[in-house]
């Protein structure tokens, strides 16, 4: 809905409320690419492979990981 900053204050607060929820990683990449932000958004998806990893959520590392191919994330 346009409210960009918002949406990624909501997501770092869940992430900080449940750090092994790491679709909340996934939906924050998605705002920030959506909102033109690929880099904030290629940073959020490398911090949400970490956190998949450690709390070892393979599907979340899967989803994550083909969410890195699309915005192409180094």
């Amino acid at each position: 809905a346009g409210q960009t900053q918002m949406a990624v204050a909501f997501y770092d607060r869940c992430l900080q409320a449940d750090p092994a929820y790491c679709y909340a990683y996934y939906h924050k990449a998605r705002a920030l690419s959506a909102a033109g932000d690929v880099s904030a958004a290629g940073e959020a998806v490398k911090a949400g492979m970490l956190a998949a990893r450690k709390h070892q959520d393979s599907h979340a590392l899967g989803e994550l990981s083909a969410l890195a191919d699309e915005l192409e994330v180094t």
